[in-house]
């Protein structure tokens, strides 16, 4: 028996002092199952209860080999709906979770995906009409109510969530007898992003506030949510970019990313070990010219970042420029020195290049509209595969990015009965996606 147990030997040692070794087979075999089971297992008795629910080191090793999924040809994803957030349709708040099996040759073959069950969010009683969801890191989301300027972290694995914390801009300014107004006021623009410290093993929420204080000043304001601590804090760091610019963004490898959306391309990045921003340039032949002549998409591929880029300048401008060019995709891969240097808090490391990687056209139509969408390329951890999505919510397809070959058309079984076609104001809906690892870190 003693054989088959496959804990890392750095955590062996420690949990084998803690439990014994009959523990020690009981907390390996528990590991490899998923959460849902895990959670009704807790009123088995109090030792599981305290393993499942507290111990650390189970929780590691628990999320260690959910990230594995993929390796063993499936995952999970989770699927927000926007229709069950309509003012309407309170009681109805829920993602979808959905599992997806990976393609075991080029042509697709074993591959698709289909909607399991719903998961109600459990976040007590904010009101649902101003609520928006931010990126999804390490199997947690963030939710963000844009009425109230206050966050709430959800486990869909345990179904756990933190209280509502309002912002801490909101808080003074409340404590100073103002409410929030445009007119002179802090204003945030959904300038919200979700991350991990990887140095303190916390989970953060960058957001942005700007003050009009004179007619052609801003001032401007960034404060951190911390969920070790839960609150809101103040700190003296903002980007040198105006905010209004900061429009495509990506968390990748403990930093967010934004793309400078006008002028010179330009990423900015706030790392959350240091909480300090830098600047990337954006060299040709990334982008040649200005920001406004390409569409361009951030996304986190192998733990770095990627800059997806469409050059949309009309050809009859570019005499050297050929047709069949215009609608071409190229992907390009961020290699940092920061990247090994993630755990310090040593300063930002200026070291950096761009590498361009090549990225096959794809059996559709890309279209402009596309870009702005956060999930239309879909990096599925531990693999060469991508999920594409064309211009339709329920369809999709697979690519390997380093063989350069795409799938056949797939469709995301399920979801219809989740979706309204056409919602009461007369707009049609929208269905994201991200890939999800469960994790059992609890949130109370």
């Amino acid at each position: 028996m003693k054989q088959c147990i496959m804990i890392p030997k750095e955590n062996r040692k420690i949990l084998k002092v803690a439990l014994g070794d009959h523990e020690l087979t009981v907390c390996e075999i528990l590991s490899r199952l998923p959460a849902k089971s895990l959670v009704r297992f807790k009123c088995v008795c109090k030792n599981w209860e305290s393993l499942i629910q507290k111990d650390q080191l189970f929780s590691d090793l628990h999320f260690n080999r959910s990230q594995t999924h993929s390796c063993s040809g499936t995952t999970s994803l989770l699927i927000w709906v926007s229709s069950l957030w309509d003012r309407t349709e309170r009681n109805e708040r829920c993602l979808l979770s959905a599992e997806l099996l990976l393609p075991y040759d080029s042509s697709g073959e074993g591959g698709g995906a289909s909607v399991q069950r719903k998961i109600p969010l459990n976040i007590g009683v904010n009101p649902v009409s101003g609520v928006s969801m931010l990126n999804i890191v390490n199997g947690l989301v963030c939710l963000i109510d844009g009425d109230s300027h206050s966050t709430c972290v959800f486990n869909p694995s345990t179904r756990e969530s933190t209280p509502w914390i309002k912002s801490m801009v909101i808080q003074k300014q409340e404590e100073q007898g103002g409410i929030l107004k445009r007119d002179n006021k802090f204003s945030n623009y959904y300038w919200n992003k979700f991350g991990y410290d990887v140095a303190t093993r916390d989970y953060k929420v960058v957001s942005l506030w700007s003050r009009i204080v004179g007619p052609t000043k801003t001032n401007w304001v960034c404060e951190i949510f911390s969920l070790r601590d839960k609150s809101w804090r103040l700190i003296d760091a903002v980007p040198s970019v105006l905010p209004f610019y900061l429009l495509r963004s990506v968390y990748a490898n403990g930093s967010i990313y934004w793309f400078r959306a006008d002028g010179t391309p330009l990423i900015v990045e706030l790392n959350f070990v240091t909480e300090k921003f830098r600047e990337i340039s954006v060299p040709s032949p990334v982008i040649t010219g200005f920001c406004n002549q390409y569409k361009t998409a951030l996304v986190e591929v192998d733990g770095r970042l990627a800059l997806f880029t469409k050059d949309v300048r009309p050809s009859y401008n570019y005499i050297l420029r050929k047709k069949e060019h215009e609608d071409d995709v190229k992907m390009y891969v961020l290699y940092d020195d920061q990247d090994s240097t993630k755990n310090s808090t040593a300063t930002c490391s200026t070291n950096y290049h761009w590498m361009p990687v090549s990225f096959a056209k794809p059996p559709f139509d890309w279209k402009q509209d596309m870009f702005p969408r956060d999930d239309f390329i879909i990096p599925i951890p531990g693999t060469d595969i991508f999920i594409v999505r064309p211009d339709d919510d329920f369809s999709f397809y697979y690519y390997n990015w380093k063989k350069k070959s795409y799938s056949r058309k797939f469709e995301l079984n399920g979801t219809k009965s989740f979706f309204n076609k056409k919602s009461n104001n007369g707009e049609r809906d929208h269905i994201s996606f991200s890939t999800f690892t469960e994790n059992l870190m609890p949130l109370n």
